[in-house]
This record gives structure tokens, sequence and C-alpha cells, in this order.
């Protein structure tokens, strides 16, 4: 597969899925834009929903805000997040590495035009 499909392909599927970041609450829409647009790792109630881990969520669910967020966040995934950036913490961590790794190969490709 050549690197601009490459792209192209998670660029179109990352864009639609931050089009409708309007979904989340608020005080999630940063974190979830951040982690699938550049593959930073999400605070510790976000994580445990990438990962597939509901007791860990629930765990997480200290203020009243997470607890009312869980079902927002998890049918955004549901509906609008790439299925490869959630399911498993080796799920996660993979978007996470693959989305740095393109990023560092359009950097190189990039320097040396």
């Amino acid at each position: 597969m050549s690197l601009c499909f490459e792209f192209e392909h998670h660029e179109g599927v990352i864009r639609e899925a931050i089009e409708h970041l309007d979904t989340l609450p608020e005080h999630l829409r940063a974190g979830m834009q951040n982690y699938l647009r550049d593959g930073l790792t999400p605070g510790g109630f976000m994580c445990a929903v990438l990962d597939n881990d509901l007791i860990d969520a629930v765990a997480h669910c200290s203020d009243k805000e997470n607890a009312e967020s869980l079902i927002a966040l998890c049918l955004y995934l549901l509906y609008w997040a790439p299925a490869l950036a959630y399911g498993s913490p080796e799920k996660r961590k993979a978007w996470q590495e693959q989305i740095a790794e393109l990023t560092q190969r359009l950097l190189l490709e990039g320097a040396t035009r």
C-alpha cells in the first residue's frame, strides 16, 4: 500500500470521527481528538474505555461527569471512531504506534523533497 493511499485513508477516517466529536461531552473532546489525530495517550478514564475495560472505566468514574459520560463515549466509539483505535489495550497501543509511524514517514518524505 502506498504511503499516499495510507495517509488519505487514515485522514478520511479520522476526519469523519473528528467531525462528530460534538456527540461527546465537551470535557472529552480534546482528549479524543488528540488521541485519534496525534496518537496521544488520553486520561485514565478514556484509556479504560478505549481498552474495553469496564471495571477500570467505572473505577475512574469518581466524579459524576465521567459516570454520565460513559455511555456517550461508548456510543461515539461504536458509531464514529475507527474500529482499529479501540477495543483492547493492544489495539489502542497499535493505533498510537501506527499514527506515530505514519507521521514520522510523512515528515521524512517531506524532508526528502
